[in-house]
């Protein structure tokens, strides 16, 4: 009985542990770029009316926690009221090939093999709110020490209809912390230091497998370590040794 008690007592602080383990942390925020320019309109706003289809914007490593992320939603902030352009966008994350500074003006050669689709989103309409925020259908795991982040944005449809009305935030200080390059695929016509200033909302990277897989073993060992100590105090007060083997069922 002391055997199982103990059994029943490892095994629940280890299933508590794992469960803990498991559930998801609350989400942090990082603020990447200041305010060094009136505004920007690139890409969500004015894209459609330019005839601008790709959009890439490299941010430095370093502005990151020093630890792997998973980045769940995005906002950008308003410096000017006024209309969108009515527009689609695919919004990708990957960690760069090239670094800040460094951006190929080839929009392929840019994209890391882990490229992920975050999301797909239609803007319209009058952008009156402070921000514009992008939660991730698909979020994005990003490791700061293999490289800068690159969002690689594709414009799919839209119509010019918001011309120069509506601008975004954005930092125009050459501090090394953007890089961007725009125009169409497959070579940008424009490359420079701006970028438009990011709001991300993150949760630690995940759990690893081998934590889970870890666990269990050191259970399996646990049953049969307990296992062999019910025995050995079952013979002692008389019992057989069917009785000691109750635990493997």
């Amino acid at each position: 009985m002391a055997g199982r008690q103990e059994l029943h007592i490892a095994l629940s602080a280890i299933a508590l542990s794992m469960v803990s383990l498991a559930m998801p942390a609350r989400a942090a925020s990082v603020t990447i770029g200041v305010d060094a320019l009136p505004g920007n309109c690139f890409p969500f706003s004015c894209y459609a009316y330019v005839g601008n289809s790709n959009y890439q914007q490299a941010y430095n490593s370093e502005a990151f926690p020093n630890k792997p992320i998973t980045i769940e939603s995005f906002d950008i902030f308003n410096a000017f009221s006024g209309l969108l352009d009515t527009a689609t966008f695919d919004v990708y994350f990957s960690t760069s090939l090239h670094p800040v500074g460094g951006l190929s003006t080839t929009f392929a050669t840019n994209i890391g093999p882990d490229n992920t689709l975050f999301g797909t989103y239609s803007l319209r309409g009058l952008m009156l709110q402070s921000f514009i925020s992008f939660p991730g259908s698909n979020a994005f795991t990003y490791d700061p020490s293999r490289g800068d982040l690159l969002m690689n944005v594709v414009r799919t449809a839209g119509t010019g209809d918001g011309m120069f009305e509506a601008f975004f935030r954005a930092d125009s200080s050459n501090s090394g912390v953007f890089q961007r390059i725009y125009g169409n695929a497959p070579v940008a016509y424009g490359r420079d230091h701006w970028g438009l200033v990011t709001r991300f909302y993150y949760t630690p990277g995940p759990l690893p497998v081998v934590g889970v897989g870890a666990a269990f073993c050191f259970s399996r060992k646990l049953r049969k370590r307990i296992k062999t100590r019910s025995g050995m105090n079952l013979k002692r007060a008389g019992g057989g040794e069917r009785q000691g083997g109750v635990l493997d069922s």
